[in-house]
């Protein structure tokens, strides 16, 4: 089988860009964790609603997150605050690695979200991971170009299509499934906040 030199070049990318998006999805992770403002604006759009909310009365110099049994919470600035699902022990993807004394605050799958206040109202919006995006799309096409590569080969035909097929399958199925799994996880954390703000303004 000759493989052409663009061919090549392509498959290298695309595994490049799958090693990025994992270390980018890692410093993501973290900076959300510490709430920094920069991740929870990047990433595509989960959902943007607005709800009725009353605004919480939280310290903005406060050094830890507000907690609710799902997720954590944080005030930002006026009116703006940030927040994101809690993760789980059997999540930690990591192990068997030493589990982080932070562990608590890291986010729970790749969904995090802003709450800015307009009166009355709060304006929700969620993001899902922008590394995880990078790292998923990049290790399809890593796919895609193998498939290609290999299905002029009599010999390797037949696996290339499969591989192809189970490749855009599996992605489809994962991208499917983190939507339906962060847009549930995020809507908990919010009827959770908005319950703890009714009775800190009560």
């Amino acid at each position: 089988m000759v493989i052409s030199t663009t061919g090549v070049v392509l498959f290298i990318t695309a595994w490049f860009g799958v090693v990025l998006g994992g270390v980018f999805s890692l410093i993501e992770a973290v900076a959300t964790a510490r709430f920094s403002p920069w991740p929870y604006r990047l990433g595509p759009l989960l959902f943007r609603r607005r709800r009725a909310m009353p605004a919480p009365l939280f310290r903005l110099d406060a050094s830890l997150p507000e907690e609710t049994e799902s997720g954590l919470f944080k005030m930002i600035a006026p009116g703006e605050g940030l927040f994101h699902a809690r993760i789980t022990d059997f999540q930690w993807p990591f192990w068997p690695l030493p589990r982080p004394p932070f562990e608590r605050f890291l986010p729970k799958g790749s969904g995090k979200g802003t709450i800015r206040w307009r009166g009355a109202e709060a304006e929700v919006e969620a993001r899902l991971s922008l590394g995880a995006i990078i790292s998923g799309t990049a290790w399809v096409a890593a796919v895609t170009v193998w498939a290609i590569i290999a299905m002029p080969d009599p010999e390797l035909h037949r696996i290339a299509l499969i591989a192809l097929a189970v490749g855009w399958g599996f992605a489809l199925g994962i991208i499917a499934l983190s939507i339906r799994q962060d847009r549930r996880r995020m809507f908990r954390v919010l009827d959770e906040l908005d319950k703890w703000f009714g009775r800190a303004a009560a």
